[in-house]
């Protein structure tokens, strides 16, 4: 018996995960093992220039707006890709 299909939603949630995980790492210069997704990015370092930047990296990955507001409401990195996810779930509807 094979396992059932990951939910598209829970899919791109996960992959937005990976993204923003590696884009923080990038801008840290650190691994992406380094990178709690459970933890504020601003306890990492992450200023508001990385948080602009960010913004500007999902929105080009993903095609969709991401008002830069989002990284501050949503500070860590599986809640911003929840929150992304979300925004794209509702757009293509």
């Amino acid at each position: 018996m094979s396992e059932p299909a990951e939910s598209a939603p829970a899919a791109q949630t996960k992959e937005l995960e990976e993204f923003i995980t590696a884009k923080v790492a990038h801008y840290l210069q650190t691994s992406q093992d380094a990178i709690d997704p459970e933890l504020s990015l601003t306890e990492y370092g992450l200023d508001s220039l990385y948080a602009v930047s960010l913004c500007g990296d999902i929105e080009d990955a993903f095609h969709t707006s991401v008002p830069l507001t989002l990284i501050w409401d949503y500070d860590t990195v599986r809640s911003l890709a929840a929150a992304v996810s979300a925004n794209l779930q509702e757009a293509a509807s």
